[in-house]
């Protein structure tokens, strides 16, 4: 069956067009009957879309606070990233590396070198815990740990992070090697924070905006890293991608609208991609 599919789908893209691999995709796969995809009725399992309308709202609500509270801390006045990315560098770099952060520390602070000397890394006191520091070739970095140790750690204490060392170079040469760079990703990181939550909430241009809050914890993971406590946001996304503005919110009545609009564009009704 899966053979089928796949044949069905590389002749539509041929002949047909991407509307047709669409509808062909729900018709075959999420709203097929008796149990007939190849993967059985877990694709057409269908939860009704008003019963994410209070996620859709509650994430909305949380994306407009973090814009709201990056305001009041003066991210549009100050350049504040390279201060953010570096506590948030030197916090990871403690708790995994505890003996080279002390060593560091010692250094600015102005330290003997007869103090230094009798420093040793059983006498540096271990910060957090270290869950996970895979290093795949060179390339990936995911770390996973705990501020604290993990008797006492709450699941606000757990952080993750994906260090991308091409993504840091990215960083360290081009976003924050100016003041306005720096002004420019905070203000960018703020407007769109404050969207999202603004579209999530009235459920306008919903499956857009849950992409994009996607991208946005995409860039955190990869930058600072995020809490435990707060990837449900993430999972939130992912829930919010299809559909969820149809139900209590203006995509019920604005998606079909632009859909009519957009199949009586000139363009569009000559270009068999968009046509079934």
């Amino acid at each position: 069956m899966f053979a089928k599919h796949f044949i069905n789908l590389i002749y539509f893209v041929q002949v047909l067009g991407w509307n047709k691999i669409f509808s062909y995709m729900k018709h075959e796969f999420f709203t097929i009957r008796n149990c007939r995809s190849f993967v059985g009725g877990h694709f057409s399992n269908r939860t009704p879309s008003f019963l994410l309308v209070a996620l859709r709202v509650w994430l909305g609500s949380v994306w407009i606070f973090e814009g709201v509270m990056k305001i009041v801390e003066g991210w549009c006045k100050t350049p504040h990233l390279k201060a953010y990315f570096g506590m948030a560098d030197s916090w990871y770099d403690k708790i995994i590396n505890p003996s080279t952060a002390s060593s560091i520390a010692d250094a600015t602070s102005s330290a003997t070198t007869a103090v230094a000397a009798t420093t040793t890394p059983d006498a540096v006191a271990k910060v957090g815990h270290v869950i996970l520091n895979l290093d795949i070739f060179g390339l990936v970095k995911i770390i996973f740990v705990s501020g604290k140790d993990l008797a006492s750690s709450s699941l606000g204490d757990y952080a993750f992070k994906i260090d991308i060392p091409s993504m840091n170079w990215i960083l360290n040469h081009v976003v924050l090697a100016s003041d306005g760079l720096q002004m420019f990703m905070q203000i960018f990181i703020v407007v769109a924070e404050i969207l999202v939550g603004l579209a999530l909430i009235g459920g306008l241009f919903t499956s857009p905006a849950a992409g994009f809050s996607l991208i946005l914890q995409f860039m955190f993971i990869t930058t600072t890293g995020i809490y435990l406590g707060t990837a449900w946001m993430m999972f939130a996304g992912i829930a919010m991608l299809i559909g969820a503005g149809r139900s209590f919110g203006f995509d019920y009545y604005v998606m079909p609208a632009l859909k009519k609009q957009w199949k009586r564009l000139p363009f569009v009704r000559k270009l068999y991609i968009y046509n079934d």
